[in-house]
């Protein structure tokens, strides 16, 4: 790790209480880099939007999580698990900037999200992706996902196939 990444890495803080402006920020971070890395158009911004605001007006920490990595108060990255039922939750909105990539910090938030649905007691994980993400999955299988489904989108601005991966908890 250079010098930079070591100073950026120490400033950051990850923090798993929602604050105003934190669901715009996660969505601008979605909207943004996925424009820029994969092409993907405002529907797919507006898909984004739609699952975060269904997710915060049924949010309950008993069952759900949402990390949020800021550097200087400003929202870098974020992950997030949402609790289905007593046994099963989803892996979502996993972003991280570009600039603070490669230095450990996607990892965390990763094994972070996993251990919580441990904690929880959830029997398994899933998580929905798109073939593009080649980083993110080799992140996702490394910690035990398997993928058991895909199917083509072509709402994104662009033909791709979705792909949902799953994790059984012990």
């Amino acid at each position: 790790m250079d010098s930079i990444s070591q100073s950026k890495a120490a400033a950051i803080k990850i923090r798993t209480e929602f604050k105003p402006g934190d669901a715009g920020s996660i969505i601008q971070l979605h909207g943004w880099i996925y424009e820029k890395e994969c092409g993907y158009n405002q529907v797919f911004e507006a898909y984004v939007c739609k699952t975060f605001f269904d997710f915060l007006l049924k949010y309950n920490p008993e069952k759900d999580r949402v990390w949020i990595a800021e550097d200087k108060e400003q929202a870098i990255g974020a992950i997030a698990i949402v609790g289905h039922s007593t046994e099963r939750a989803q892996l979502r909105w996993f972003i991280l900037h570009p600039e603070y990539r490669d230095f450990g910090l996607g990892k965390k938030l990763l094994y972070d999200a996993i251990q919580y649905c441990r904690d929880k007691g959830y029997k398994q994980v899933f998580l929905d992706t798109t073939e593009e993400q080649t980083k993110a999955i080799a992140m996702y299988t490394k910690a035990g996902f398997v993928k058991v489904a895909e199917h083509e989108n072509k709402t994104w601005g662009k033909e791709l196939f979705e792909e949902t991966y799953e994790l059984n908890l012990p």
